[in-house]
């Protein structure tokens, strides 16, 4: 295969994965009522896992266990928008998440996604995205 030819099995998963956070953005969307009553913001986002949370023995601040799926949010955000735990968020690109952790007090605008792997956290970097939620009324 020269370079300028595309792995048909990378496209496929491109494509799938990218239906797939589109159709979680419009349930998303469907579920919390109508566009109007949502709110984007530009948020930092990175992703952690069960090593971090050692000093908690493992628990998100909420009290639960953590698994895939959850996000915690930092304190700056959470007031600011009225955000709390159970509260879904929509991260453009990547899906949604339903808020059960926060982040260290020193952390600001950032949504940190839980992973299994420590990993694939530190391979997921610090992304810049866009996340929406419902406003609060």
């Amino acid at each position: 295969m020269y370079a300028g030819r595309f792995n048909m099995a990378v496209v496929k998963k491109f494509l799938f994965a990218t239906v797939l956070a589109i159709m979680a953005f419009l349930a998303f969307c469907l579920n919390s009522g109508a566009g109007e009553n949502h709110k984007t913001v530009p948020v930092k986002v990175t992703a952690y896992s069960l090593f971090e949370l050692k000093d908690s023995e493992g628990i998100t601040a909420s009290g639960k266990e953590p698994k895939v799926g959850y996000v915690a949010i930092s304190r700056d955000l959470e007031k600011k928008h009225g955000l709390s735990f159970g509260d879904r968020v929509y991260l453009k690109g990547l899906g949604v998440f339903e808020i059960q952790d926060r982040t260290h007090f020193r952390k600001t605008n950032l949504i940190d996604i839980y992973m299994e792997s420590y990993g694939r956290a530190l391979e997921f970097g610090i992304r810049e995205l866009e996340m929406v939620f419902r406003k609060k009324h």
